[in-house]
């Protein structure tokens, strides 16, 4: 009688503690490509999201590795699998996702949508790219005579809708823009002739290809002394002179909040998108220098415009 107490006992504690600690929650986070601007997007998601959910959470990182299929395949592959949240990083990945995922709860990284399609496809996320408007008033201020910009760019659509809207905005500014578009990495290591026939300064937007490929479009600018500007942070620290943009980090830090929100039960089409507004300057101190361009030339400009300068220093 004594036995069948202690095992009753052992039966209601073991009981009672797999009650009391429920499994993780599952999270997948899906990049169309690996880089250091969308390394610094997931590393603020998922030391943000265990932080404000310690032992609750497991955090798996799917890298597309710039292959449209290969991503397709991931993101189908997550209807067969336990799921509790998925992480798509980007306007094409978070569009792939809401187009082959079904019944998955979905908070998108730097992706930029409308509210009136977050309602309709029953997701949310966060937003963080800033207006072309900005970025090229930013550069005139940099560069007051301004008259001529190449811009290096993807094939992707969502890119080349925005090249279009920076042709006609430069335009309106006085400023004749060239837009060259590479569809692959090869291509945009066979710019460099390109780049030296067009004038003045070369500029990208968010761009994730470009990016990956940020070193071989340096070299192609580097032989002609072409000043690069750039709209992340990620490219700044991989050698572009200057840019602006938002803190990646800061990206991922706010969507770990939204992905708590949506774990603890709230229901995802009724979260808002969280825009991120506030933009900073990144300047790159040795590649600054190597065009000439004082920095506190740099540092006068960005104070004017209300922006904070953010430099990095050789590694």
């Amino acid at each position: 009688m004594k036995y069948l107490k202690h095992l009753f006992l052992a039966i209601t504690f073991l009981a009672h503690n797999t009650i009391s600690t429920p499994a993780p929650k599952k999270v997948v986070i899906v990049l169309p490509m690996a880089h250091q601007a969308l390394d610094a997007i997931v590393s603020g998601f998922s030391k943000r999201l265990i932080e404000l959910m310690p032992g609750q959470v497991t955090i798996r990182v799917e890298n597309a590795m710039g292959d449209s299929n290969v991503q397709q395949t991931i993101l189908k592959k997550l209807n067969q699998q336990a799921v509790d949240l998925v992480v798509p990083v980007s306007k094409q990945t978070t569009l792939m996702a809401v187009q082959h995922i079904k019944d998955r709860k979905i908070v998108s990284l730097a992706a930029m949508y409308s509210e009136e399609y977050r309602k309709q496809a029953g997701i949310t996320g966060v937003l963080d790219e800033l207006p072309i408007q900005k970025l090229l008033h930013f550069f005139r201020a940099v560069v007051p005579h301004l008259s001529h910009l190449t811009l290096v760019c993807s094939g992707t659509d969502k890119v080349q809708k925005e090249a279009q809207e920076a042709v006609m905005v430069a335009e309106q500014m006085g400023i004749e823009l060239k837009v060259l578009t590479s569809h692959t990495l090869s291509d945009l290591y066979s710019l460099s002739k390109q780049i030296e026939r067009n004038k003045g300064p070369v500029f990208i937007l968010k761009d994730h290809m470009v990016a990956s490929g940020i070193a071989g479009l340096l070299r192609a600018a580097s032989c002609e002394k072409k000043l690069v500007f750039s709209s992340d942070e990620g490219t700044v620290s991989e050698g572009v002179p200057i840019g602006l943009g938002v803190v990646e980090f800061d990206i991922g830090v706010e969507g770990a909040y939204l992905a708590q929100r949506v774990l603890m039960g709230e229901k995802v089409d009724t979260i808002p998108i969280k825009r991120i507004a506030k933009a900073h300057v990144f300047v790159n101190a040795p590649a600054l220098k190597g065009m000439g361009i004082d920095l506190s030339a740099i540092q006068r400009v960005a104070k004017t415009l209300g922006y904070t300068v953010k430099v990095k220093e050789a590694k």
